[in-house]
């Protein structure tokens, strides 16, 4: 049963180390994907290597790397600077390793050295590969078919607050030298690292909930390192931009490199300053196309003027003979039927005053019968008149000393006099046992003063009234 050699774990280990050592007794390249990645505060840099399946986007190797403190103070400067990108996970990269393995830790990669030019094929690559696929998917060109409004007046701004890119976009709006008038808002977010993308992309689901709000959308940032900018890059992001309904800008700041952002976006500008003079400029367009047409209508017009002012010269030119010629026939006409309605003018007006003057005749006698009939009975009315007003001032002088007799009695001081009182509490009238409770204060106004009382007891009465 126990033929075949028997060793303990520590001498499986050993074997397996001394395996190793004779076969990777050489450092030897290795492709792979940072997994994971630390720094220390020793200064040394701790990893995981992986390499996925493709197909499950699964891993199908792992490996604990180690790049130590003296080594990664200088790899990692020098491959940033040589591809544009932070050194972190998810980046593909070509290092050249030690291969050891210990009996406790197991096996662990000693980086050496790292081959940037690598990085920088796999980055492209990828980029084209996001490209390709906006493209297969019919999107890459959506956003730059949307035709950008003659004013953008409102524009949904997806920045940091912090950064001087928003900071150099907002004077620039605020300030510009023609005054117009430019709403912005900004939707604040992460515009580098691990959560700038999907910030962003929540930034625009923001905005598309509200999209009736906004004419455009400005992304902007400014200054940083190239190695911020691989969010810019990604496929997600670039497909919500491609698909958004209102026309993106871009002024990312960096002329050197062109994102997949920038290549699906409506506008690709350079900083966010030319972002901002884009939008004036349009702006400064629209005023001077505005300016073109009324021109184009004051031209048009005048010289729609010029043609009718002509046309209607040459029309009075050849109907002036006409209209004299007919206007000369009508004064005869009329001269001659003047003439005619004066004769017989005079001859009425004779015959009128005749007719007249025997009416006024008679008129004058008859008025002069009626007058003297109408003062006869004019003074026998008036007679009448005088009679009946004597007759009745002297009735109503009668009823308003009544009137006063009984507003004498009720008047309250007199009614006081006749020993009756008024009983208040709290200033207001009490006019029924039901007001009052035990204990209450009540004061009693009679004519010569004023009777303060507390309430011992309060019965009801009735008082009874004969019909």
């Amino acid at each position: 049963m126990y033929d075949t050699e028997r060793l303990t774990l520590y001498e499986v280990s050993q074997r397996i180390q001394d395996t190793i050592y004779d076969r990777f007794a050489e450092s030897i390249w290795v492709i792979a994907e940072i997994g994971e990645m630390k720094e220390h505060r020793t200064g040394h840099c701790y990893m995981e290597l992986v390499e996925k399946d493709e197909s499950k986007d699964l891993p199908k190797a792992k490996a604990r790397a180690t790049i130590w403190g003296s080594t990664y103070r200088v790899l990692k400067p020098f491959f940033e600077m040589a591809t544009g990108r932070k050194l972190g996970a998810g980046i593909k990269v070509l290092v050249l390793c030690e291969i050891q393995y210990h009996p406790v830790y197991g096996l662990s990669l000693n980086i050496r050295d790292i081959d940037p030019s690598y990085t920088i094929g796999d980055i492209e690559k990828r980029k084209q590969e996001t490209i390709q696929r906006l493209m297969d998917e019919g999107i890459f060109d959506m956003n730059k078919q949307i035709p950008m409004p003659m004013l953008p007046k409102r524009i949904a701004v997806i920045s940091s607050r912090n950064a001087a890119g928003f900071e150099d976009f907002a004077n620039q709006l605020d300030s510009n030298s023609s005054g117009y008038s430019i709403q912005y808002h900004l939707f604040e977010t992460d515009m580098q690292g691990e959560k700038a993308e999907n910030t962003i992309i929540d930034a625009l689901d923001s905005i598309y909930r509200q999209s009736a709000s906004w004419d455009i959308v400005a992304i902007i940032r400014g200054g940083g390192s190239q190695s911020d900018l691989a969010c810019f890059d990604g496929y997600m992001l670039a497909s919500h931009i491609a698909q958004f309904p209102l026309p993106i800008i871009t002024g990312i700041g960096h002329e050197k490199d062109t994102t997949v952002a920038d290549l699906v976006a409506n506008t690709r500008l350079k900083t966010p300053t030319a972002a901002a003079e884009f939008i004036i400029g349009t702006f400064f367009n629209a005023e001077g196309l505005l300016k073109d047409i009324v021109d184009e209508f004051i031209s048009a017009t005048s010289g729609l003027f010029n043609e009718s002012k002509h046309t209607l010269i040459k029309i009075q030119n050849k109907f002036t003979p006409l209209v004299l010629r007919k206007a000369n026939s009508i004064n005869h006409d009329i001269h001659h039927r003047i003439y005619s309605l004066n004769e017989a003018t005079d001859r009425l007006l004779l015959r009128s005053n005749n007719n007249l003057h025997h009416k006024m005749e008679f008129v004058k006698t008859k008025y002069n019968l009626i007058q003297n009939d109408s003062l006869k009975h004019l003074k026998t009315y008036s007679t009448r008149i005088e009679q009946y007003t004597k007759g009745l001032h002297k009735a109503k002088s009668d009823e308003l000393i009544s009137l006063e007799k009984m507003v004498n009695a009720l008047n309250p001081k007199n009614v006081l006099k006749r020993g009756f009182s008024i009983t208040l509490m709290n200033g207001k009238v009490i006019s029924g046992i039901t007001q009052v409770q035990k204990g209450d204060i009540i004061s009693s106004k009679l004519t010569d003063g004023e009777i303060t009382s507390r309430v011992e007891d309060a019965n009801f009465t009735r008082i009874m009234t004969a019909n």
